[in-house]
C-alpha cells in the first residue's frame, strides 16, 4: 500500500434480501503496516535543495566573476567537504 491509501478502509457489503437493506462490514487490518519511506526521502531531499538555494542567496557573488571563481568563493564561505567539491568539478568538466 502506498500513503494515498492509509486512510483507506476495505470493506465488504452484507445485502438483507428480506428487508432489502445493506450493511457494511469493515476487513481488520493490521495498523502501520502502509510505509511512508518514499514521502519522506522526498521531502528530506526537498529541504537539503532549499537550504542550498538559501546559502547560494547569501553567499555574496561577484558578476565580473567567471563560474568557476563564483563557485571558489561558494566553497570557502560554506565549507564544503572535498567529495561535494570533485562531483561538481566532474560535471563542469563534463558538460564542457
Amino acid at each position: 500500500m502506498t500513503a494515498a491509501q492509509q486512510d483507506h478502509k476495505p470493506r465488504v457489503y452484507l445485502y438483507y434480501s428480506n428487508t432489502n437493506t445493506v450493511l457494511p462490514v469493515y476487513i481488520p487490518i493490521n495498523e502501520n503496516v502502509i510505509s511512508r519511506e518514499h514521502i519522506e526521502l522526498i521531502e528530506k531531499r526537498d529541504k537539503r535543495i532549499n537550504e542550498f538555494v538559501t546559502k547560494l542567496n547569501d553567499t555574496r557573488w561577484d558578476s565580473k566573476l567567471s563560474f568557476e571563481e563564483n563557485l571558489e568563493i561558494f566553497f570557502t564561505s560554506n565549507k564544503t567537504p572535498d567529495f561535494v567539491k570533485s562531483i561538481i568539478y566532474k560535471a563542469i568538466d563534463s558538460s564542457i
